[in-house]
């Protein structure tokens, strides 16, 4: 107890100095430009989405939510280690790689819609919508998915309210690959979908106030349309940024360049049609509902008991997504003992990677009554030429999901390169000639993993214990200069720099400051220099090792955290503090073993994790992801691995 008063009372000197002297910034401002705008990417690989390990994240927000039900139940803290559920190194890797696009997330920028106008409110869709909301359970399969779901990646809409049109051509895309068997993925225009379903703005445009559509009219005149005309991405491109006018008018010309038409129509309403239209079609369904603040920000399962469905919310008016399956919740029949699986249109930040589970009885609380009748394109028509064709172009310079990840660039360099090509923009980027090859060194080819899960292109080698990486600039034969990184001797292909795990190589995949570890660090470039090169941007969540912590003692901590113990590091010199306000700490097992140590920031008492307090060292408010902080971040072990992941 005298280490926690003695350790209090310092940090509260620290606190009061950070107040009179610091500016408070817990982000250092990163030097150069993100590397991979200067990368060239690689067209080879068609960008997929990876359904398996989002099941199993989903499984494991499944279990988490029943031992958090339990600890509830007993009185516990909801959050409490004890009784958490600790997932596996894959759902780990998950979580940490959702992390920095979770934070770019704002739900309540999106457009607020309601569709309500398109209910049908007679007395036999009534009578229908009824019928159609119980479900036999015993008719299920344990868990469904609709066929191909990992062809086609998670689009993001950005701050548009354009989340019809993305659910529209999501559902005519996965038509046209169940119907067209060349075909391994497709990639249709949200840009020109919105404006077929807009035919009262096509000639005006509409005001900037009138957003919002409904997927429906747009499948329905391109029905009436006199052959294909929903063009491909690469035809007529998605601008998520607001234009002089509703539907962006006037659209290119090639956006009339048509390539599937929607045949033919069935509609669905309630739960129980869904069930029969996933396993009948094997085709997502579109759907549209109020949102609750839970499934604005979830971790893979959406529930009636964690929504504040006393009163609206900000999202409230509506929102539509896909029904991509379902699956069975056992030991929840409190939550209808079922969930519908759902894939959004808000990036790989939302829920996990994209996806996320809505169970039963929250889709029975959420709904405008279940008289909406939600159109299935049943037959598609695919635009001659593309039906033998081997590959259609795929635009993933379109579908980098995150924003950029240098948080001192100017919003004008971004707005300016918004419409251009990747060709055009590397016309005006002034590529540096290759520089001297390294000696003796065995380069090999890599496809490095960047924004929106893009391949760039990259080589590798390695030399004992060092593991050389250079890029490819945007051109085919000039690299950058290579920046150097050791093995992690605790785990395999795991890469190390400057005492943090900052990437890894699997196969002839490579992770630098990219997938699980773009939250760690980011992947720069000097131009001056053809330098790649790894910057920290917070100086909290970054593992050292013990020999280059400061001279100093472990103390425990008795940070209130279930069976869980904490050690929290305490330098000689404790001046140290006030200069560079730092907590080191690390995780006592029950079974004796500790995690490697982790450094985080100190804002007087308050510990923070990537600029977030998380918890707090003050004796009248302890805890760290409990109590007060509960809900602003999970911690999980791994190994020697401990993981503070803020939930913004």
């Amino acid at each position: 107890m005298k280490r926690i008063l003695l350790l209090s009372g310092i940090l509260l000197w620290v606190a009061f100095w950070q107040f009179n002297c610091s500016s408070g910034s817990s982000e250092a401002q990163l030097t150069g430009e993100s590397a991979f705008d200067y990368i060239r990417k690689d067209r080879s690989a068609a960008p997929k989405t990876d359904v398996q390990s989002i099941r199993e994240v989903m499984d494991w927000a499944v279990e988490d939510y029943a031992a958090r039900k339990r600890a509830q139940a007993g009185g516990l803290l909801p959050k409490m280690a004890k009784e958490r559920v600790e997932p596996s190194e894959n759902v780990m890797e998950i979580l940490r790689k959702t992390t920095k696009p979770r934070k770019n997330l704002k739900p309540g920028d999106f457009e607020r819609l309601d569709f309500s106008a398109f209910a049908d409110n007679s007395p036999e869709a009534k009578r229908r919508a009824r019928e159609s909301e119980n479900i036999n359970l015993a008719d299920l399969e344990d868990e469904f998915y609709v066929d191909n779901l990992d062809a086609i990646p998670v689009r993001n809409q950005g701050y548009r309210g354009t989340c019809a049109a993305f659910t529209g051509t999501g559902h005519i895309e996965y038509a046209a690959l169940k119907q067209y068997s060349n075909l391994s993925t497709l990639d249709l225009s949200e840009q020109r979908f919105y404006y077929l379903s807009k035919p009262e703005c096509q000639s005006s445009g509409c005001g900037l106030d009138e957003e919002g559509s409904w997927y429906g009219t747009g499948m329905e005149e391109s029905i009436d349309a006199s052959g294909p005309d929903i063009p491909l991405e690469t035809d007529c491109p998605y601008n998520s940024r607001a234009g002089r006018n509703d539907v962006q008018t006037p659209q290119l010309d090639s956006c009339a360049t048509g390539a599937v038409q929607v045949k033919r129509l069935e509609y669905v309403t309630g739960p129980k049609e869904i069930v029969d239209a996933l396993h009948e079609t094997k085709l997502p369904v579109p759907f549209a509902s109020p949102l609750s603040g839970n499934w604005e920000q979830n971790s893979g399962l959406i529930t009636l008991a964690d929504s504040n469905y006393s009163g609206s919310t900000s999202h409230a008016a509506g929102h539509a997504y896909l029904i991509v399956g379902y699956k069975k919740l056992s030991g929840m029949a409190d939550e209808g003992g079922m969930c519908f699986v759902i894939k959004n249109s808000w990036g790989t930040g939302w829920g996990v990677n994209g996806f996320s589970c809505m169970t039963l009885e929250w889709v029975k609380k959420w709904t405008f009554g279940y008289q909406l009748t939600h159109p299935m394109a049943m037959e598609v028509l695919l635009r001659e030429d593309l039906r033998e064709a081997e590959e259609l172009p795929n635009n993933d310079e379109a579908e980098d999901e995150t924003t950029p990840d240098v948080p001192d660039e100017s919003e004008e360099n971004d707005d300016a390169n918004t419409d251009k090509t990747d060709d055009e923009v590397e016309d005006e980027i002034d590529i540096l000639p290759e520089p001297d090859p390294e000696e003796d060194l065995n380069w090999k080819a890599a496809k490095l993993f960047g924004p929106g899960e893009s391949y760039y292109r990259a080589e590798y080698a390695e030399d004992g214990d060092a593991v050389f990486v250079r890029a490819t600039l945007r051109e085919k034969s000039s690299f950058t200069n290579p920046v150097e990184l050791t093995k992690d001797p605790k785990k395999t292909g795991v890469l190390v720099y400057d005492g943090d795990r900052v990437g890894k190589i699997a196969g002839e995949e490579l992770y630098v400051c990219s997938g699980g570890y773009d939250y760690i660090c980011s992947l720069r470039f000097s131009t001056e220099e053809n330098q790649i090169y790894i910057e920290f941007p917070y100086a909290d969540n970054r593992r050292v090792q013990e020999d280059d912590l400061p001279d100093g003692s472990w103390s425990t901590f008795d940070i209130p955290f279930g069976d869980f113990g904490f050690d929290i590091y305490q330098p000689e010199d404790l001046t140290s503090l006030v200069t560079d306000p730092k907590a080191f700490l690390r995780m006592k097992k029950s079974n004796g073993s500790k995690t490697d140590p982790i450094r985080l920031t100190m804002d007087g008492t308050d510990v923070k994790a990537m600029g977030e307090p998380v918890g707090s060292l003050n004796p009248s408010n302890l805890g760290l992801c409990t109590g007060s902080f509960s809900d602003a971040c999970g911690i999980f072990s791994l190994g020697e691995e401990l993981n503070i992941l803020p939930s913004w």
